[in-house]
């Protein structure tokens, strides 16, 4: 019995033995340079149209559906913030007007890590307000969308008839 316990045994070694012999690694290399960049690709596209004012404040949609959309591949927290000058009609400034993004919900295409959108409300005070935002690792590109319920514009019963323009400020910043 001994004998074949042996020559079992011996089969396996020599059959283990060339494998660790022959084994060896080697590191796949390659090196990527440039390119790490952040960007607004599209900011939403406002438009009210034409509206007939009836007494009191009103309320008006924006026309169509549109995006904020952003690219960045740097791994680095980045953030999307908007400021306005406030709606001007002849040099006169809408005292009490409010510009309102209604979204929050962040679409991604393939993209690694977590992005996020916030409800803001503008009333003309130049002040940066943070729209969208990446955190560290979040690499891809981010699409907020917003239907044309999502983006209103609420101004005072006391706005004179007008053509009212508002210069908005879009930036796209790494933290």
């Amino acid at each position: 019995m001994k004998l074949r316990s042996a020559m079992i045994v011996m089969p396996l070694l020599l059959f283990l033995a060339p494998l660790t012999a022959n084994a060896r690694e080697e590191t796949a290399n390659f090196e990527i340079t440039g390119g790490n960049t952040y960007e607004l690709k599209e900011v939403p596209k406002i438009d009210f149209g034409s509206q007939t004012k009836d007494s009191g404040p009103g309320t008006v949609n924006n026309l169509a559906e549109t995006n904020l959309k952003v690219f960045s591949n740097t791994g680095k927290a980045w953030k999307v913030t908007v400021s306005e000058e406030g709606f001007q009609s002849e040099g006169r400034k809408l005292i009490g007007a409010k510009l309102g993004f209604y979204s929050n919900q962040v679409n991604s295409f393939e993209a690694i890590g977590e992005a996020y959108g916030n409800e803001v409300s503008l009333g003309g005070t130049g002040v940066n307000i943070e729209v969208m935002n990446g955190e560290t690792g979040a690499v891809g590109t981010f699409l907020l969308p917003f239907t044309n319920d999502q983006i209103k514009l609420e101004f005072p019963d006391t706005t004179p008839a007008g053509t009212y323009t508002n210069k908005l400020t879009w930036n796209m910043t790494e933290e």
